[in-house]
């Protein structure tokens, strides 16, 4: 595994999309890791019916995302069924152009591509010659997000019950 694939690995980890390692697909990653989350799941098999056949792939017992190429955009940007967008093998710009392109695509009724945060971690090594956690506070990756239990659902941290399911998430 090359320096920067194993770089894209331990940003999965970080992102909470673990054990997947041996399975992250070979590409010619770029210098960042380019990253959104919308607050929702997605039933992946059911996403990639959404788009374009000859464009997307979506095998479970090879990776746990679709890999989605959107058409006009340079990039592979893939899905993850806790609502992460992630393209780590394109220039910043085109990145961020290909995760709204999928976001539109996916939940365009539903969220404004414009809307979502994109965050960039890079992959290079900083001024100091090294690659260390910095590059994770800058890219503002939240590694403490709270999830429903039952749902998988987005959560503030501040919520009784989960708006989406209605579960109890405190016994204060």
């Amino acid at each position: 595994m090359n320096r920067t694939r194993e770089r894209v690995v331990e940003c999965l980890e970080r992102l909470q999309i673990r054990g997947q390692s041996e399975s992250v697909p070979e590409l010619e990653y770029g210098d960042a890791f380019v990253y959104a989350q919308v607050e929702e799941r997605f039933d992946l098999r059911r996403a990639s019916w959404s788009l374009e056949d000859a464009r997307t792939r979506y095998e479970w017992d090879e990776f746990p995302a679709i890999r989605y190429q959107p058409t006009g955009v340079d990039g592979t940007v893939f899905v993850f069924d806790r609502g992460i967008f992630v393209c780590a093998d394109a220039p910043r710009e085109r990145a961020a152009d290909a995760i709204e392109a999928t976001i539109d695509q996916l939940v365009g009724s539903f969220v404004e591509p414009q809307s979502v945060d994109i965050s960039v971690i890079p992959l290079v090594d900083g001024d100091h010659g090294k690659w260390d956690e910095s590059a994770f506070a800058a890219g503002q990756m939240d590694v403490d997000r709270a999830w429903c239990p039952d749902c998988d659902r987005v959560l503030r941290g501040t919520e009784r019950y989960c708006p989406s399911c209605g579960i109890g998430l405190r016994t204060e």
